[in-house]
């Protein structure tokens, strides 16, 4: 039921992505990635480049993570992995995945 409430909750989110333009707005509750299924494994390249004049940040390269999935990133950055869960609801989860990284030239 949470997760049915989260999902409109998302799509209020989307719907307030596209009409204001800003792509970094987050609700509490609702998943990181909101295309994306609750749990799916998920990478963030940080890779954007300096923050912005104003300190912003540059957006993350963000994608699913799945069986033999191949990706190559447009740019250079630092790899970080997670459920996409919402943000402060990662208290209750657990298990392990296992992850391999390769480097190709």
């Amino acid at each position: 039921m949470i997760h049915v409430a989260a999902g409109v909750w998302g799509r209020f989110e989307q719907l307030v992505k596209k009409v204001t333009g800003n792509e970094e707005a987050d609700f509490w509750g609702t998943r990181r990635a909101e295309q994306e299924p609750w749990m799916a494994l998920m990478g963030a390249i940080a890779n954007g480049g300096d923050p912005g004049p104003d300190g912003t940040p540059a957006p993350l390269e963000t994608f699913r993570i799945g069986t033999a999935h191949s990706r190559t990133p447009s740019r250079a950055g630092y790899l970080c992995c997670h459920a996409n869960e919402a943000w402060n609801f990662y208290k209750n989860n657990h298990g392990q995945v296992r992850l391999t990284v390769t480097r190709t030239a």
